[in-house]
Formats: C-alpha cells, sequence, structure tokens
C-alpha cells in the first residue's frame, strides 16, 4: 500500500514520477506498432512496392504501402484478439517495476527501452522474412538470366513478375505474419520490461 502524500510538495513528487512512469510504458507500448512498419518498408524495398514519392523522414507515413497494411492488420489483431485489455493490465503491473511516487531508475528505464527498441526491429525483420528470402532468391535468378541474355533488359521483364510475387506471398503470408505480431506484443505486456 502506498502512503497518501503529505503536503503540496509530495503531490508534485507523486504526478511528476506517475507521468514519467506512464510516458515510459507508453512510449514503449507505442514502439511495437514500429514492427509492422519496419516489415511493410523491408517488404516494399524487397519486391518493389515502395511508394518513391513520398520521403520517410520528413513526415509521419510511411512510404510503403504494404507498411500501412500491416499496421492496419496489426491494430485490427490488437483488438480482436484483446489485446487492448492487456495492455491495461501491463500497465496495472508496471507498478511492480516502478513504484508510485519514486521516480523510476533511469539506467533501468533505458535498458528497458533498448530491449523494447531490439525486439521490435526483430519482431519487424521476422515479419519480412519470406519477403527476403523471396527477393534474395528472385533477384539472384534475373542477375543471372541477365549476365547469360545481356541484350535483354531483364530487370524491366522481372518488375511486373517481382511485384505479382510479392502480392502472391503477402495475400498467402499476412494472416500468419499477423497472428505472430499479436503473439510478440502479447508476450511482451505479460511481462514488460522483463519483470
Amino acid at each position: 500500500a502506498v502512503e497518501p502524500p503529505a503536503g503540496l510538495a509530495a503531490v508534485l513528487v507523486h504526478i511528476a514520477s506517475e507521468t514519467v512512469a506512464g510516458l515510459i510504458f507508453g512510449a514503449c507500448a507505442r514502439l511495437f506498432l514500429a514492427a509492422p512498419a519496419i516489415a511493410g518498408q523491408i517488404v516494399g524495398q524487397s519486391s518493389a512496392l515502395t511508394n518513391i514519392f513520398s520521403s520517410p523522414g520528413l513526415s509521419q507515413e510511411t512510404s510503403s504501402v504494404v507498411g500501412v497494411w500491416l499496421m492496419v492488420g496489426a491494430i485490427a489483431m490488437i483488438f480482436a484478439t484483446n489485446l487492448h485489455l492487456a495492455a491495461i493490465s501491463a500497465l496495472a503491473a508496471t507498478y511492480d517495476i516502478m513504484p508510485a511516487g519514486e521516480m523510476p531508475h533511469t539506467g533501468d528505464a533505458a535498458r528497458g527501452f533498448i530491449g523494447v527498441v531490439s525486439l521490435v526491429f526483430l519482431i519487424g525483420v521476422k515479419m519480412a522474412a519470406p519477403f527476403l528470402l523471396l527477393g534474395f532468391v528472385f533477384n539472384l535468378g534475373v542477375g543471372l538470366v541477365n549476365r547469360m541474355m545481356t541484350q535483354l533488359p531483364m530487370f524491366f521483364v522481372a518488375m511486373p513478375i517481382s511485384i505479382v510475387g510479392a502480392l502472391l506471398i503477402l495475400s498467402l503470408m499476412a494472416g500468419a505474419v499477423l497472428v505472430a505480431y499479436s503473439s510478440a506484443y502479447g508476450d511482451w505486456l505479460l511481462a514488460p520490461f522483463g519483470r
């Protein structure tokens, strides 16, 4: 049980500590939506589905349509699997990690944040793994054919095949990729910051 704060200074310390703890947890939970954007960017780059008319560093939107699709799908999976309720439970469980009225330890917060960033990047790359493999094998084959038939502009001929193949793989793998994402996010919510 937490003792109620006595005096204005103690109340302000409680408010500040709760605000900082909430910002840390909220930022880490929000970072998980970067995984579908990372996966979409990788898929777009490996299969020619990236929008060349937008600058990813200058706007909030991802420059990949696939990234937007995966992000919308991830949000839908969060609500369909009731992970939004698990997030509320995880928020309540953060009081075990960051007690009320105490400022969070900056070293622990930084370690937890770095762990979440690396986990999110790993999830994004795992979500895009089938497309990385497809892109590598396809481009290797196109490169070999182009080496044998130098007069034929092979990459212009192969680009539509690459796009159709990526869309086919996306239609076959989207469900499994989003289930894997929601599973990883749910696992983190069960033990945020490895508690």
